[in-house]
């Protein structure tokens, strides 16, 4: 895999506790979700359920087929922070994108497109905690990361709330808006929730 658009450092914990500091609160954009998504009233958690239909018929033509949903606020600036839960036995994608990213069936748009996430492989515990598939995909064993971006800086950053440690930094130039996404892959879905802490 082509590395030169990430970065791994040795963040101390000084770092993650700083990330606190800029901590958001990142809401769903119901508007955005694919159907099959159950929403919390809250706008803070998503469940997978084939009988949801949110939205109504004319958003489920939109966004069907996309397993997706996206943050309601976008950022053209600052520093953000925050954690993402999912439930056992799940893979999801989770970071950031440019607007205008399509998230069509099964398609996995690359970094270059505006697109900076990392699997959140939640299935057996142990093993190697970050690796690659392909060229395209950053895969994280955990049930839980925190994301923090610095758009000034240009950095999609991942870390291991539990341990502090840092997992991997996306490098880029960041312009336009940009918004959290958060993607379901495999689950068992009438199980297969993710939480915004």
């Amino acid at each position: 895999m082509d590395l030169k658009g990430f970065q791994q450092h040795g963040h101390s914990s000084w770092r993650l506790r700083l990330c606190f500091v800029f901590a958001v609160e990142v809401l769903l954009d119901e508007y955005t979700a694919d159907p099959r998504f159950s929403l919390s009233k809250d706008r803070s958690s998503i469940r997978w359920d084939r009988a949801a239909g949110q939205g109504g018929p004319h958003l489920w033509k939109k966004h069907s087929d996309t397993w997706s949903v996206w943050g309601k606020e976008g950022y053209t600036s600052g520093r953000k922070y925050w954690l993402v839960s999912v439930s056992p036995n799940t893979v999801w994608s989770v970071g950031l994108a440019r607007q205008h990213v399509s998230l069509g069936q099964w398609k996995r748009p690359s970094p270059q497109e505006g697109y900076w996430t990392v699997m959140l492989w939640n299935f057996k515990p142990g093993g190697q905690q970050v690796r690659t598939l392909g060229n395209l995909i950053v895969v994280v064993q955990l049930s839980k990361v925190g994301i923090y971006l610095n758009y000034e800086e240009g950095r999609v950053s991942f870390y291991n709330p539990e341990d502090s440690s840092h997992l991997y930094t996306y490098k880029t130039i960041l312009t336009g808006r940009i918004f959290p996404v958060f993607r379901l892959w495999v689950g068992s879905f009438q199980q297969a929730t993710l939480i915004i802490l």
